[in-house]
């Protein structure tokens, strides 16, 4: 498909700034060639597929504040798995990724992105688990594509 770039003349120039593009906006409006627009194929594999099975981590933060050892190890393993099904999840069904910015006064006041996961995973197994020297539990998962 070709398209060529057209604008409304001279009410625009002087009013049309392209930031980082490298572009003068007398450019534009000189027609010159068209510019073919081809979709772009892709044959690439996120690096945690192979053949046909998903690995994903996840991480769960040791809260000191709880002064029970078993409680607090739990609940950072029981984060970490979340974290890891989460991730699985991602890579296999993707997400949905929606964003709002606030602007007041030409500033951004609130800028706000919300990730939603919804998939139902089957027979997830737990590969690995560790304590990282930074206070966290690492939760290594796989599960398989052919399910």
């Amino acid at each position: 498909m070709k398209i060529k770039l057209m604008f409304l003349g001279s009410l625009l120039l002087g009013l049309v700034t392209i930031i980082g593009v490298g572009f003068q906006v007398a450019e534009f409006f000189n027609m010159g060639p068209s510019i073919e627009l081809k979709p772009m194929e892709t044959k690439l594999q996120p690096q945690n597929i192979q053949d046909n099975v998903v690995t994903a981590n996840g991480i769960g933060i040791i809260d000191m504040n709880i002064n029970n050892v078993s409680q607090r190890m739990f609940l950072a393993k029981r984060a970490a798995l979340a974290d890891a099904k989460r991730n699985l999840a991602e890579v296999i069904y993707g997400s949905f990724i929606t964003g709002v910015t606030n602007v007041e006064n030409g500033k951004t006041s609130k800028d706000t992105v919300q990730i939603k996961v919804h998939s139902i995973l089957k027979l997830a197994t737990i590969v690995s688990e560790r304590e990282l020297n930074d206070g966290t539990i690492q939760v290594t998962m796989k599960t398989s594509l052919n399910q």
